[in-house]
């Protein structure tokens, strides 16, 4: 959680929760913090205000344990979501003066059972490829199966942060940090050289690139040939993987491609550490929970 700039005011207490929230989110924004962790604390915070009405001073450790049974029947990582988010914001109300403490933490976690990752069969990921006709979304979905990247790290790629020489672009991961993906011996590389030139990105050398601004963008932007403007929103691309993986006969999600690359790096012999690098984990323990696929994966393999 990261330092809040908020201070209490006179008043504030009476604040209702909405303007509240919306200064909570302004103060997070201003922060860094993602837009997609914004949206997901205002989804999660906005359950909770319809679920209490009162004034913030007057929120007690039973209002919330109250609001927490009402989540029952949803999976235990949403309801572990709506108690983080709730957390944060409770939080952020004792720093600016308008709690005296955080309810929520004199209330137990909720226990969320450890996903293993699920990679995707043998095949599978060629399949749905195969199916894809538009070029900005085969490539897209390529550069996702070739480099393990997150979908917001791929969206967000500018033409300034790309080294066609090198095989290589620079991304920005969570939390802001840069790390680097490989295209070499991909065919997200030749694929990328084809749709920069077709966009009219690239020099006659093959390596330089002439154009700035987001290397994927809205087809709105497209029309209005602008450079700036916001990435491509997830769901658009989410909606469109689901399209193709019922096209293709295909059950799976668009994270699986990136379990699926993290899996064979794995099974490849690729030292967890290094798999651990090109993923952008920070902690080797999350990397570590594919080598526990990649054993099921060889066990299963010895039984058959």
């Amino acid at each position: 959680m990261p330092r809040i700039l908020h201070t209490g005011l006179p008043g504030c207490r009476r604040a209702s929760l909405e303007t509240l929230l919306n200064d909570f989110l302004a103060d997070l924004r201003v922060e860094g913090n993602r837009p997609e962790t914004l949206r997901g604390y205002q989804s999660n915070l906005q359950t909770f205000m319809t679920f209490y009405k009162g004034e913030i001073g007057a929120l007690s450790v039973q209002v919330v344990r109250d609001y927490l049974r009402s989540l029952q029947g949803r999976s235990p990582a949403t309801m572990a979501r709506h108690r983080s988010a709730l957390s944060a914001f409770l939080r952020w109300c004792v720093q600016g003066d308008l709690l005296p403490a955080n309810p929520v933490e004199r209330l137990p976690r909720i226990n969320v059972p450890e996903a293993q990752p699920r990679a995707m069969r043998s095949g599978e990921v060629q399949a749905v490829l195969r199916i894809i006709k538009d070029k900005r979304d085969r490539l897209i979905f390529q550069l996702l199966a070739d480099t393990g990247a997150r979908v917001s790290e791929i969206l967000s790629v500018r033409l300034e942060q790309i080294r066609m020489a090198a095989q290589e672009i620079t991304i920005i991961g969570k939390g802001g940090r840069e790390r680097t993906i490989y295209l070499i011996k991909t065919e997200s590389y030749s694929m990328l050289r084809r749709y920069l030139r077709s966009q009219g990105w690239l020099a006659g050398d093959g390596e330089t690139i002439t154009g700035r601004g987001l290397l994927f963008r809205p087809n709105e932007s497209k029309r209005r040939n602008g450079t700036a403007g916001a990435p491509i929103h997830y769901s658009v691309i989410q909606k469109a993987w689901q399209r193709y993986c019922r096209a293709a006969g295909v059950e799976a999600t668009i994270h699986q491609l990136r379990h699926t690359y993290a899996t064979r790096l794995i099974n490849e012999g690729k030292p967890v550490e290094v798999v651990q690098k090109v993923l952008g984990h920070r902690n080797l323990q999350t990397t570590q929970r594919y080598a526990v696929v990649s054993e099921e994966t060889v066990r299963r393999a010895l039984e058959a």
